[in-house]
């Protein structure tokens, strides 16, 4: 992105940055202790009231219902939890399979739904960070010398290479064709970087809750999206990462040389980060900054890095644009551009939001009370149970007390056995183990998640069928509401961002899906898309979703394909989605709808065949017509001969099984031929008896001129 003119001196905007960014900090700290508390009750840290000898545990509920809620939330969000929707239907489609692809085959999405369904289900808030991105790997290319036409040929050649280092020589020769000395200037050992882009398009992440803050004028706008003076995101960086920038023209130039002086600060970890980070494993840090080095170019310093979105009058109109500026350590500016997104590129969701307000309720303080309560239920049975089976011996013998001190069964004690006794102890109280079943519960309706829909069942119930149903829905039910919030918020937003930058910053040329058969072309990119989330809970409710689907495909080949109301590329779809929903990929076991679709082009295309055996059974009249007459009929019709004797054997066949449906048209065509037909053999039957009534005559005649002729000469010799 290229530098944007500003008006404002770079004092001028660490000015304005600053008391925000002060307030920003103020709101961290105090959500950083309470995320640091939340932390704590998930990984059981003690409290800090334990004694020494009694028991120390620490009731995991925290995790508990942690666990359960995010297992049945990662299970909905899948690669195939969405759909595109527009005017031009395979357009859509293939726009959602290559959203599909960016998420999650070239990025690992499933990890980052995860993380950010584990802080949601933590902390106040978790974040979505959302950024066009270029994946790049630097190929070196060396050269011994090189003249300035010749770098200049690089450059048009790949506009990706960049010359990193090279030395300056001056060389002096005679031209031959005037003899005159030339002066040139060359360039050797020149080191080159070219940069091959690996993936160029949407990226998402999540952002660790302590490298996130706001100012306090912020709000939660539409599909999770947040508004205000600053919001920034917080993140170490180091020197050789701040020269590539600058190499890579996104920092200013500069930017390097001016941060190698501030070099070797030490930097405080935040409290809930070094929590997480460090104390609950008890992990050390064993090296800082100072350790590491004392060079002030050391390339591995780290520096605190600063990209803040913020709307600041950057060209002097008079009017607020939304920026963004890139500070290191508060001091030296990197980078000021106008913000091509419009808006800081954050989307923000969690289980318990709050309206009016960016920060919800973090989920651990709504079961902390009953965690610290089921602790100590639980600590008392075991102390109970421990002094019901050790009991406390008493004695006053000094001996046999340090020996007793430290016993293990089986040990054998010396001393005198009148001389001990032992404290009564009380059997155990039946009230805490109810106070224990009740407890559980209290928690049941705190949480919304009884064990029957976490697919644990009490030994002592008696529950039905539809009971147990019942109990079930009632603890999906707050789920459903906690998906539908994460659905139709952050997650919209994200797809939302990811359709944006796209059509922002479209490639020229197409995209192959790989393992499809699918080319994304540039300007499939293009129009308005709508966004369906399917967001089935229980797998239960999965299952019944498929069973409806079943029924659909069989109402669509019984009556919904003959009455014209539905197509076969519903049917393939229908299928598709029943299998998704229940986790099966079959895209490699049937036709895509664009295979079946020119599938069906090239069979409309393929001239078909006449075979006259279809002419066997048209009416009642024609199968009652002679067999040679049918055979010299469809001879006549089809140009082919055909035997009586196949003819016979064919009709003989054809009367064996359901007579295929004839085309009336065809069955006209064929009473038209047959009467044209038989109307030729009534006139030339005339014409034969025509014929033949000639041809006797002719004969009458010859014959009465024979006997005149024989008359005559009979009687001659009588005169």
């Amino acid at each position: 992105m290229a530098e944007t003119k500003t008006k404002l001196s770079d004092e001028q905007i660490l000015g304005l940055l600053q008391p925000d960014i002060d307030r920003a900090e103020n709101i961290q700290d105090d959500l950083a202790s309470q995320r640091e508390n939340s932390y704590d009750r998930f990984r059981c840290e003690l409290y800090g009231n334990e004694r020494d000898g009694w028991s120390q545990t620490v009731a995991p509920i925290v995790w508990v219902q942690h666990q359960s809620a995010i297992s049945s939330l990662i299970e909905i969000f899948t690669d195939e939890f969405f759909i595109l929707k527009s005017d031009n239907a395979e357009r859509a489609s293939n726009f959602q399979k290559l959203i599909r692809y960016q998420m999650f085959r070239k990025q690992d999405g499933y990890k980052r739904l995860y993380d950010f369904l584990f802080n949601a289900g933590l902390y106040h808030y978790a974040v979505f960070k959302v950024y066009y991105k270029e994946d790049y790997d630097l190929e070196r290319e060396d050269y011994d010398r090189l003249t300035a036409d010749q770098l200049i040929q690089l450059y048009q050649e790949d506009q990706n290479r960049q010359v990193t280092k090279y030395t300056e020589a001056v060389y002096e020769s005679v031209d031959p064709n005037t003899g005159e000395p030339v002066t040139e200037k060359v360039y050797e050992k020149v080191k080159i970087l070219k940069k091959v882009i690996k993936y160029a398009g949407p990226a998402f992440e999540v952002v660790p809750p302590w490298e996130f803050a706001y100012s306090a004028d912020c709000k939660i706008t539409d599909w999770g999206g947040i508004e205000g003076r600053l919001v920034y995101h917080k993140k170490k960086i180091t020197l050789d990462e701040i020269r590539k920038k600058e190499n890579a023209g996104i920092f200013r130039k500069g930017t390097f040389a001016a941060c190698k002086e501030l070099a070797g600060s030490e930097h405080e970890l935040e409290p809930d980060e070094r929590a997480i980070k460090y104390d609950a494993d008890d992990l050390t840090e064993t090296i800082t900054d100072s350790e590491r080095s004392d060079e002030k170019d050391n390339l591995s310093k780290q520096l605190s890095h600063k990209e803040c979105y913020v709307r600041l009058d950057i060209d002097g109109d008079g009017i607020l644009e939304h920026c963004i500026v890139d500070t290191i350590e508060d001091e030296v500016i990197a980078r000021a551009i106008e913000n091509p997104y419009e808006k800081p590129c954050f989307r923000i969701g969690g289980m318990i939001p709050e309206p009016h307000k960016v920060n919800g309720i973090a989920p651990p303080e709504i079961v902390d009370y009953d965690q610290k309560i089921a602790t100590n239920l639980i600590r008392f049975i075991q102390d109970m149970a421990a002094m019901s089976a050790y009991r406390n011996p008493i004695t006053n013998d000094v001996r046999m007390q340090a020996m007793l001190q430290n016993r293990k069964p089986f040990d054998v004690i010396l001393g005198d056995p009148t001389k001990i006794g032992e404290v009564p102890v009380q059997p155990p109280d039946m009230f805490i183990l109810k106070a224990w079943e009740l407890l559980k519960g209290e928690r049941e309706e705190t949480t919304g998640q009884p064990r029957l829909n976490q697919g644990i069942l009490p030994d002592s119930t008696n529950k039905t069928a539809h009971g147990m149903n019942i109990v079930s829905q009632g603890g999906a039910r707050r789920l459903r509401m906690s998906a539908m919030l994460m659905a139709n918020g952050p997650i919209m937003g994200v797809i939302r961002d990811f359709i944006f930058i796209n059509q922002k910053w479209r490639t020229s040329d197409p995209i192959k899906l790989l393992g499809t058969d699918i080319t994304i072309n540039p300007q499939d990119l293009d129009g308005e898309y709508d966004i369906e989330i399917d967001i089935g809970v229980s797998p239960a409710e999965k299952q019944v979703s498929a069973q409806q689907l079943d029924l659909l495909v069989q109402f669509g080949t019984q009556a919904g394909i003959p009455m014209g109301i539905m197509t076969p590329e519903h049917l393939i779809n229908l299928q598709k989605r029943k299998y998704s929903l229940l986790g099966v990929n079959v895209d490699d076991s049937m036709k895509s709808i664009t295979q079946f679709r020119q599938d069906q082009q090239a069979a409309a295309q393929k001239p078909k065949q006449t075979d006259w055996r279809e002419y066997l059974q048209i009416d009642k009249i024609w199968t009652s017509l002679p067999i040679e007459l049918q055979a010299m009929i469809l001879s006549q019709m089809l140009g082919v001969q055909i035997p009586p004797q196949a003819l016979a054997q064919a009709a003989q066949q054809a009367n064996q099984v359901p007579p295929n449906p004839v085309d009336p048209n065809k069955v006209l065509d064929m009473q038209k031929q047959r009467e044209q037909f038989q109307g030729k053999m009534a006139l030339n039957q005339q014409e034969h008896a025509m014929s033949r009534e000639q041809h006797g005559m002719n004969m009458q005649m010859k014959a009465m001129e024979g006997a005149v002729k024989n008359s005559g000469a009979t009687t001659s010799p009588n005169a």
